[in-house]
């Protein structure tokens, strides 16, 4: 998936402790680098990213160009979502 002469450091790591991010301080081709891993779960949204910005800005990281990639959990139209999730949840009774 990356290529083998991929210029990139890794010089720090900061993993959550249950497992909803990972954080890495990198250097690629010279340019210091955050990388950032998210799983926002869909409870307590507000209080996890409050929690992974104070940790970004807690350890000083937050002037570095930033990439940030994972699951949010947020949808894009969250009418459109909630209509297909309704779609797929429904449960079905069966009378003898």
């Amino acid at each position: 998936m990356i290529r083998n002469n991929f210029d990139c450091t890794v010089e720090e790591s900061i993993v959550d402790s249950n497992g909803r991010f990972i954080i890495l301080k990198a250097s690629i081709s010279g340019d210091p680098t955050l990388l950032v891993n998210v799983y926002a779960r869909d409870s307590d949204l507000v209080i996890f990213y409050r929690s992974l910005m104070q940790t970004i800005a807690t350890n000083n990281l937050d002037k570095i160009e930033n990439i940030v990639g994972g699951d949010f959990n947020c949808p894009l139209n969250p009418v459109v979502a909630k209509t297909i999730c309704n779609q797929h949840n429904r449960t079905v009774t069966v009378r003898a």
